[in-house]
């Protein structure tokens, strides 16, 4: 974007596109970093899922009421 012309970088500026590129370039800064926030230490092991929620345990909520 530095190397627009003035004119261009206006009309840009006054259509709204050139808020929406800046966006973009800071999505693709923040990408990576997203992308090892969801990394996981187990993600190439499949976990058991029964073995997490067993049947025989009951879940009970007591609002007082």
């Amino acid at each position: 974007m530095r190397h627009l012309a003035g004119d261009t970088l206006s009309a840009l500026a006054k259509s709204g596109a050139l808020t929406v590129a800046y966006m973009q370039l800071l999505s693709q800064a923040r990408l990576s970093d997203l992308a090892k926030r969801t990394e996981h230490p187990n993600s190439g092991k499949k976990v058991d899922l029964e073995s997490l929620f067993d049947e025989d345990e009951d879940l009970n909520f007591d609002f007082g009421g």
